[in-house]
């Protein structure tokens, strides 16, 4: 955040203050649940984002998904500080039988 992008929000209503980041959600039933009879429900949720890699990105993203931090550092290595557009996968209900 910075004095900019503050301004750039009040007075134009533009810049990174517009998004929360998250552009869309799905969620999807996998075929391992239909075929063990709850494909009614969804068991995979791809959460669609754009944001840039900022300095605390790995921490947040760590934390908010469950990654290592050091995976990602080493993924996104070369990304800090650009835009970018990101799809979280991530298991919504464990399945039992």
């Amino acid at each position: 955040m910075t004095k900019r992008s503050v301004l750039d929000f009040f007075t134009s209503g533009t810049g990174v203050f517009t998004s929360s980041g998250v552009e869309a959600i799905a969620f999807l039933s996998s075929s391992y649940a239909k075929n063990s009879g709850n494909g009614t429900w969804p068991d995979i949720q791809f959460i669609f984002l754009a944001t840039a890699v900022y300095p605390n990105f790995y921490k947040d993203f760590s934390y908010a998904f469950r990654a290592n931090e050091q995976v990602l550092k080493e993924y996104y290595e070369g990304a800090s500080g650009k835009d970018s557009f990101h799809i979280a996968v991530r298991l919504v209900c464990q399945l039992t039988n």
